[in-house]
């Protein structure tokens, strides 16, 4: 693998990330009131998750989740060493002046997500193998988003007992670690794939901070109640190379809040 230059990642920048990380918490919601979950048809706005099926509910999806994790590492310590992507080259002049403006120069330093998708781009199809992804984060109560970029520098690792694919990225800034993102899939093939609390064709798995726990409490899942994800799988760049975007609303283990991704981009270079 081709060993990318350090991220050029300000001192303001991450303290601007750690900050909207901390804001962007799945637990984000503390009024009574209780949303009807979304689903892919569904644009409803809400910062606090409907009750995932009570103790039963939250047991049995205990169960499940254990069965998930069976070969996914407990810990980042585990995982190869933290992976950042360089800077996306600069977008042509007749490029950068045409269209609708950018985040960046609509003021938005943290919503990144066309940025970063050119830098997985860029970057990730030049590996041996690997995973990039990037997600847009929607803080629906005020509207902010936050894009990170998570890194897999390892082939997906095929499940046994499940029957699905893993994918195990960390985003990173600095060489400090900001969140973990887990992805699970059914084949490695091209295809409109979809998840929820009765289906795994994908399952996805987020929680913010420095070590992985898909057992924490506010670690956030595709498989609990009032979830939902969709994944379309497309031939990547390289032969045998995969791409594809998703989106998705992930309730976290104690059924009291959730992370909506407004948007995500993945590369798989196998």
């Amino acid at each position: 693998m081709e060993a990318p230059n350090p991220n050029s990642t300000s001192p303001g920048r991450l303290l601007a990330l750690a900050a909207a990380i901390a804001l962007l918490g799945a637990a984000c919601g503390t009024g009574p009131e209780n949303v009807p979950a979304q689903g892919p048809e569904s644009q409803a706005s809400a910062d606090r998750a409907p009750p995932a099926g009570g103790q039963a509910g939250v047991r049995q999806n205990a169960a499940v989740i254990d069965e998930l994790l069976h070969d996914v590492s407990v810990s980042s310590s585990s995982r190869p060493g933290a992976v950042e992507l360089p800077p996306a080259s600069p977008a042509p002049p007749a490029e950068a002046s045409a269209g609708a403006s950018s985040p960046q120069a609509s003021g938005d330093e943290l919503d990144t997500f066309d940025e970063d998708m050119a830098r997985i781009q860029q970057t990730v199809p030049s590996w041996d193998n690997g995973t990039g992804v990037t997600v847009k984060f929607l803080k629906e109560s005020t509207g902010g988003r936050l894009s990170l970029i998570f890194v897999d520098p390892t082939p997906p690792v095929f499940q046994q007992k499940q029957g699905l694919w893993m994918i195990q990225g960390r985003a990173t800034a600095k060489h400090q670690t900001l969140g973990h993102i887990v992805v699970l899939l059914k084949t490695l093939a091209p295809g409109r794939y979809e998840g929820s609390s009765t289906k795994k064709d994908v399952v996805v798995a987020v929680l913010m901070g420095e070590q992985w726990d898909g057992r924490d409490p506010e670690t956030t899942w595709s498989i609990n109640e009032g979830s939902w994800a969709e994944l379309t799988l497309r031939e990547g760049r390289n032969p045998g190379d995969l791409e594809g975007d998703f989106r998705g609303r992930l309730v976290d283990n104690q059924g009291t809040g959730y992370h909506t991704i407004e948007a995500g981009y993945i590369y798989v270079n196998r």
